[in-house]
């Protein structure tokens, strides 16, 4: 009460008055700038933490192949299914299922979804299943661990056969 009073004395009742307006608006900004703050925080690392294991977690042969046929693509699972496929070996989509089953009770999605035109293949180097555009397969020619187009696409040569050429849609 006698700072409020030593406030009118020095800078009028008028600013007095205003006091209680300038104290609910720098909260006002502290609440927006946390809030700003909140909406700008990188989740890309915890919008999956829901998941019961995440890819490192799993297994190995999960993602092993030794082929393409080996591979499959299945749904990313988790608490925000959007249409996110991943590339796993065939004879694990069971397990990889279970794994990305969401155990949150509460949590806010986004509304979109995505239109999956990757297909799952194997990468001979590294020996594991990946996603991967038809347009980046090279595909055919005469060397090791040679691709294949998937449906809808064809191998196109750029006028060598022995190397490896791109798939281009039908």
């Amino acid at each position: 009460m006698v700072a409020a009073l030593s406030w009118r004395r020095h800078f009028g009742e008028g600013f007095a008055m205003s006091l209680p307006k300038i104290v609910s608006l720098l909260a006002l900004t502290f609440v927006a700038a946390g809030s700003v703050a909140a909406c700008a925080a990188d989740t890309s690392s915890a919008d999956e933490g829901d998941v019961v294991s995440g890819e490192d977690a799993l297994s190995a042969s999960t993602f092993a192949c030794q082929d393409d046929s080996d591979c499959v693509a299945v749904d990313k699972g988790g608490c925000c299914p959007d249409g996110t496929e991943v590339a796993v070996n065939k004879s694990k989509t069971k397990s990889y299922a279970k794994s990305a089953v969401c155990k949150s009770k509460s949590h806010i999605c986004p509304q979109h979804r995505v239109l999956e035109t990757r297909v799952a293949q194997c990468n001979f180097a590294t020996k594991k299943c990946e996603m991967v555009q038809p347009a980046d397969i090279s595909c055919g020619g005469f060397i090791k661990h040679a691709h294949n187009c998937p449906d809808g696409y064809l191998c196109l040569h750029d006028g060598n056969p022995d190397r490896g050429g791109h798939c281009e849609a039908q």
